[in-house]
């Protein structure tokens, strides 16, 4: 029980620190992938959004919190104020297949849901080949419908390479680097070209901290896709 507590209180910091978020699932740079967090883990990032530099008058800045609830799921919960009034975001993730010699990770999830707007939906594949990893599969938002893809592969040791892309004009091809710093913390660089080739690009940086619930479970070492993502390029 005390174990929950303090994760309440340290997400309840963490969103009112940070003020602006938006909530997003285990993903590459900015889709989603059948990546699940390890049941018991809880993930913090930090993130700026830039359009077209990080830090600049447009830039949003993101506090984004993951738990991974069962070894099949995921939950959370974020906020963020791109207009001067916060906003609350909830995404979650199940994982109907876990990858074999066979066929790929298959997981569905819903993210983007807010008060007032309707939640996002999506399915999607992971495949793994060596140290490269595929994704694929189909998201229906405001901001998005029909394929999207992306990979990642591994560089050398706690260091990624990740891209993906995502169709309609509101979105980009991304690509991005993520590198691991220890067994808990890790930061990614994202730099997005927009689909609209009047719009700006963008350029996201990620400041990750994850830790067990449990002391007596020991962190796993990062996957790729525990990225920016999230951030979430909106």
């Amino acid at each position: 029980m005390k174990h929950c507590f303090a994760l309440i209180a340290a997400c309840t910091v963490f969103t009112a620190l940070c003020g602006r978020a938006v909530g997003y699932p285990t993903s590459c740079n900015t889709i989603p992938t059948a990546d699940i967090l390890e049941a018991g883990t809880v993930r913090l990032e930090f993130e700026n959004d830039g359009l077209p530099r990080v830090g600049g008058q447009e830039s949003v800045t993101y506090c984004l919190t993951q738990i991974g609830l069962t070894p099949r799921v995921e939950f959370g919960i974020d906020r963020w104020d791109v207009s001067g009034e916060p906003q609350d975001a909830v995404n979650a993730k199940y994982l109907l297949a876990v990858e074999s010699g066979r066929r790929p990770a298959v997981a569905i999830g819903v993210m983007d849901a807010t008060e007032g707007s309707p939640a996002s939906w999506y399915g999607v594949a992971t495949r793994t080949l060596g140290r490269l990893r595929l994704h694929a599969g189909y998201i229906h938002a405001d901001y998005a419908k029909g394929p999207m893809l992306g990979c990642d592969h591994e560089l050398a040791e706690g260091t990624y390479f990740l891209a993906d892309w995502m169709r309609g004009p509101e979105n980009y091809l991304a690509l991005g680097i993520w590198r691991e710093l220890g067994r808990q913390w890790a930061l990614g660089f994202t730099y997005a070209f927009s689909n609209d080739r009047g719009a700006e690009d963008l350029t996201a940086v990620n400041l990750s901290y994850r830790f067990q619930l449990s002391p007596r479970q020991r962190p796993s070492a990062l996957s790729a896709d525990e990225a920016v993502e999230g951030r979430e390029i909106q």
